[in-house]
């Protein structure tokens, strides 16, 4: 399977420094380093802003909707971040060495970042007494599942010019619970004694080969870390999803293909009904804090999070993003899918045989993967589709005035 965990160090699930644990009589203590490899692949819009490291210029959305979409295959992306305990001998320095494949150089240098200067802190009554002057106006709707039709009950409706009013947000907020998620805590200045990352000024350049071969991190205050990455632990593919299908009842669906390594989705649209309207739909079918997806999933919570339906199962090639929804948004919106690959963990040495024999970790590593794409709701497939966009006949109804079922606080 995917992130078959097997490679040339033992599988841990212990990700905190210093920590002391005892599982089954067994002492687990470490690691003395940790270290992160975040892996992305985007498609479409997303990929554009990938590879060229921002918004995509006015000439480039041109070319895309003319062309169908950037070239097929996407941008690949990778950050690093190495944590240590240890202080270093001298001005800190390390590299990661990545296989010839990678097509990113014989190493990668992870810098240690000069700490910025310190932001003002605005104070909070401050901060709600400006936003009291500014007296906003208009509202966002929520909506959340796929299906032809928004169930009952939705969309909710934020007024913002109640977001003042006492208790009004933290109700909003509950209503917009989170999804439930373990945090994950990756490497930074904060939590280590020593750290690096990558990409940084002196080197950054997006790799666009494979991630399949030995890796080796090397510096002068951390163990020697060396891990060896399969083909099932490559970058995932790239996501193309087409949005052109409009039933009679005017919902839009979204369909998709395989995506090698995907194990969940989750899909998006936003976009402004008018001038004063905000319409957000997410296609968890548990509840609106589906719009709070993480950029990345631990496998356990992938496989909690399909189960409880917050995502689509890694078979799903297809979603309705309902009616309601489509009308509200009136000329269209932003479509964003997000397609989880879990993850690989390592450490060294090797977990005992023995579970009375302490286990002291020198190093952990742990290598996440998501892919995801963005385009235009009514766009053909994001990055793949190479055939001019056919003309489409504008939404029948128009605006947001009588729309039933609009709960309010």
């Amino acid at each position: 399977m995917r992130r078959g965990l097997v490679a040339t160090a033992a599988l841990t699930a212990v990700g905190v420094a210093g920590v002391v644990l005892a599982s089954q009589n067994q002492i687990i203590t470490g690691p003395e380093a940790d270290y992160w490899v975040s892996a992305s692949t985007t498609s479409g819009l997303a990929g554009m802003m990938g590879a060229g490291g921002g918004r995509p210029s006015m000439s480039q959305m041109m070319s895309m909707g003319l062309s169908g979409g950037p070239p097929a295959g996407g941008a690949h992306s990778l950050n690093l971040q190495l944590g240590s305990k240890a202080s270093a001998s001298g001005p800190p320095h390390a590299d990661h060495l990545p296989p010839p494949g990678l097509n990113g150089g014989s190493l990668l240098p992870l810098l240690t970042p000069q700490a910025p200067p310190p932001a003002p802190q605005e104070e909070g009554g401050e901060r709600v007494q400006r936003f009291r002057e500014q007296k906003p106006d208009g509202r966002m709707l929520i909506f959340w599942g796929c299906g032809e039709h928004a169930p009952t009950g939705q969309p909710i409706s934020l007024e913002f010019s109640h977001m003042t009013d006492p208790g009004y947000a933290e109700r909003f907020g509950q209503a917009m619970r989170g999804m439930p998620v373990s945090p994950q805590i990756p490497p930074s200045p904060a939590n280590w004694t020593t750290y690096g990352e990558w990409p940084n000024a002196r080197s950054g350049g997006p790799p666009q080969g494979s991630l399949v071969g030995p890796h080796q991190v090397r510096g002068n205050y951390s163990p020697d870390i060396e891990f060896s990455l399969g083909p099932d632990q490559d970058f995932m593919g790239p996501i193309g999803l087409d949005s052109r299908n409009r039933s009679p009842s005017g919902s839009v669906e979204l369909r998709w293909g395989d995506v090698m390594g995907a194990r969940a989705f989750t899909a998006t649209v936003m976009g402004a009904g008018d001038d004063k309207t905000m319409v957000i739909w997410t296609s968890s079918q548990a509840g609106p804090g589906g719009l709070s997806a993480p950029a990345y999933l631990s496998n356990g919570d992938i496989h909690r999070l399909v189960a409880d339906h917050w995502l689509l199962p890694a078979e799903a090639r297809a979603c309705q993003v309902p009616a309601e929804v489509v009308q509200a948004l009136g000329k269209g919106g932003l479509t964003t899918m997000v397609a989880y690959g879990g993850e690989a963990n390592f450490a060294y040495p090797p977990r005992p045989v023995d579970p009375k024999t302490p286990w002291h970790i020198k190093w952990e590593t742990k290598v996440r993967y998501r892919s995801a794409t963005m385009g235009m709701l009514g766009q053909g497939e994001f990055g793949r589709d190479r055939t001019p966009p056919r003309p489409r006949p504008g939404l029948p109804i128009p605006g947001l005035p009588g729309l039933p079922g609009v709960p309010h606080f």
